[in-house]
């Protein structure tokens, strides 16, 4: 038998197999690098998603902070408007309880001079005076108004008008006949006529 026969073909069984394992190496190495690579790559990609993610949150966290902070600011500026509201609601009270709106808005007689007096409308809204005369119509002699009704009376305003005094009736009193500006329901209100001691 001859050596080579048997030689040569194992030989090149070896050398085959040897050039397939290096062949295989070479490609698992290849392989490896490219995987390797797009491993990389990926995990390059997958952190900057991250970092964008992150960033992402952190924007919304900014956000909803600020949204937080506003929310607390109007609730805060809520809760004060509230109170003033509550403030004037109390305000208006006191005052309609010291004036009520029904109330007659006439303050006392006032004597300016001689046998003139006057009458303000002390209250906050606009009166219409259909009348000014004499309390008792047998003393209308005694009295004396010449402004032609109705007119309308601001507050602060007055009504002036003459009462004369005698030793038997004394000073007629006032009677003016009247109603709110835009309402109907005439109201009748009586003021004494005193002059002062002098």
């Amino acid at each position: 038998m001859n050596a080579w026969a048997w030689t040569l073909p194992t030989a090149l069984t070896a050398i085959g197999f040897c050039i397939t394992t290096l062949i295989a190496a070479i490609g698992w190495g290849i392989t490896h690098i490219r995987d390797k690579k797009t491993a990389k790559t990926a995990e390059n990609r997958f952190n900057e998603q991250i970092a964008t993610l992150k960033a992402q949150l952190k924007v919304e966290q900014d956000s909803a902070e600020a949204l937080r902070a506003q929310a607390s600011s109007s609730a805060a500026a809520a809760a004060a408007a509230q109170e003033q509201v509550r403030q004037l609601q109390e305000a208006n009270r006191i005052a309609t309880a010291a004036n009520p709106p029904d109330k007659a808005p006439w303050g006392d007689a006032e004597w300016v001079r001689g046998e003139l007096f006057r009458i303000h409308n002390e209250g906050n809204r606009n009166v219409v005076v259909t009348a000014v005369r004499a309390a008792d119509p047998n003393l209308q002699r005694l009295f004396h108004f010449d402004e032609s009704t109705p007119f309308k009376c601001e507050p602060g305003d007055s009504v002036e008008y003459m009462s004369i005094g005698t030793m038997q009736t004394g000073t007629p009193k006032t009677e003016i006949e009247w109603h709110w500006e835009g309402e109907d329901g005439t109201r009748i209100t009586h003021r004494s006529n005193i002059k002062p001691k002098i």
